[in-house]
């Protein structure tokens, strides 16, 4: 009796044999990064056939560690086992040994049980130099940074207004300055109205009159030109 008693027990105790086909393996790439780098964990199943692997979601944004982008999964070919890969793309935000529960893999169909992960490790390295007590910051800056002497400003803005007051004066002077008049040589003007004349051919034309008239016109201009006493309101 007591030989049967043992057998049973050793029977259920000892693990099924398709859960003792179940394997899970969990891999950090790279081990070591610097805060905000990315790094990659792969959780690996291999389960019986006809066993559904479900993986947990990546973790939530704004904590130590946070997924930068959604969970992809990697299935790997295999007639005897359900060989499925769970890729996280993380990032950790403090130094040191940073490590964060990831959750649990649900095993459902063919086999149905889950299995707890192993939580991520990896090793985070400051951005700060390794010796920080000899630097001393700067203060920091005023939003709006004051000259401590305004004397320079000063004598710009006076030159400014003289620059600007002597250009007004020049352009009132120069309105003010009478524009000569542009007088045209009486002898000059007289050629010109007289070959403008003959141009014209009033005497080959039957209008002998109007040719000597608009000549008499021409000979008192002149003359009024010329002469201080001469106006062109004296007759022939």
């Amino acid at each position: 009796m007591i030989v049967l008693a043992l057998l049973a027990a050793l029977q259920q105790g000892a693990p099924a044999p398709q859960e003792s086909r179940v394997q899970m393996g969990v891999t950090v790439i790279p081990d070591t990064v610097t805060v905000g780098d990315a790094y990659v964990v792969m959780v690996r199943v291999r389960a019986p056939t006809g066993t559904r692997i479900a993986f947990p979601a990546a973790p939530d944004t704004g904590g130590t560690v946070e997924g930068i982008d959604p969970v992809t999964e990697r299935a790997t070919a295999d007639p005897d086992f359900v060989d499925r890969t769970a890729i996280y793309r993380l990032s950790a935000w403090d130094t040191g040994q940073v490590s964060f529960e990831l959750g649990e893999v649900v095993l459902s169909g063919t086999l149905e049980r889950t299995l707890a992960i192993q939580d991520p490790t990896v090793y985070v390295r400051s951005v700060l130099p390794r010796d920080t007590a000899l630097q001393v910051p700067k203060p920091a800056r005023d939003i709006l940074v004051t000259p401590r002497s305004l004397w320079w400003l000063v004598l710009l803005a006076l030159a400014a207004a003289a620059l600007i007051g002597l250009l007004a004066w020049w352009w009132w002077r120069r309105r003010r300055r009478p524009r000569p008049d542009l007088v045209e040589d009486p002898f000059v003007r007289a050629e010109r109205e007289f070959a403008a004349l003959a141009a014209l051919g009033l005497p080959e034309s039957g209008e002998p009159g109007r040719h000597v008239a608009l000549a008499s016109e021409v000979l008192r201009d002149y003359l009024a030109g010329r002469l201080p006493d001469a106006s062109p309101a004296l007759t022939t």
